[in-house]
């Protein structure tokens, strides 16, 4: 990441392969969470507090593997402060066979300008945008138990980032952040959750932690 001139945010990294084959897929170096997707299909997740690098894959030669890779956060303590990069820091092999050649794309989630939307159904990692009309304004809090992983914006301000595992389940939207009439809702999730809901609500949410 830090060799693309990228501190925050995500790295994707795409590979083109020539014939379907399966086997073992190693992702050395995850740093620090990374979905693995082929077109529609989700491979599977890597994730750097588990230790997991590795995914048993079965591999079509219609599209691309893509390697969707988040920076969690950066330490300011310790010995590691001055070498933790982040991004994929290792080599990725697949039966043993390093695989070269990669594609790469950064998502710093500073600048969201040059986004297009469309009304297409689309699978795997994406921004979704809707709109709400307010009455009144006031303090509140976004309920993302409809979501996987991601981030969420409102009128272009950047609320935070949301992950299912919890124990925080929402995200507190200030009144400041609203306006009367029309509102904008953009949310970038990464996982297929399956129903992809936001909701407003008076309280903050908070669950029991579950992996």
């Amino acid at each position: 990441m830090e060799s693309l001139g990228q501190e925050y945010g995500f790295v994707l990294y795409r590979k083109h392969i020539s014939q379907p084959s399966q086997g073992h897929l190693d992702v050395a170096g995850v740093h620090d969470y990374a979905v693995v997707y082929q077109g529609n299909n989700l491979l599977g997740t890597l994730d750097r507090r588990c230790k997991e690098h590795a995914l048993e894959v079965k591999l079509a030669s219609s599209h691309p593997v893509e390697i969707l890779v988040e920076n969690l956060g950066r330490i300011n303590f310790g010995l590691k402060m001055m070498d933790d990069r982040k991004g994929i820091t290792g080599k990725v092999t697949f039966n043993g066979e390093e695989w070269t050649g990669w594609e790469e794309y950064v998502l710093p989630m500073t600048d969201f300008s040059a986004l297009k939307f469309s009304r297409n159904l689309l699978h795997g990692p994406a921004f979704y945008r809707g709109t709400f009309e307010l009455a009144s304004l006031g303090d509140t809090f976004l309920d993302l138990r409809g979501c996987g992983k991601g981030f969420v914006l409102v009128n272009g301000q950047n609320l935070g980032r949301y992950w299912h595992i919890g124990p925080q389940q929402s995200l507190f939207l200030p009144a400041t952040v609203l306006k009367l009439g029309k509102n904008e809702i953009v949310v970038f999730d990464v996982e297929q959750s399956g129903k992809r809901s936001v909701a407003g609500g008076k309280n903050a949410i908070f669950e029991t932690y579950a992996n």
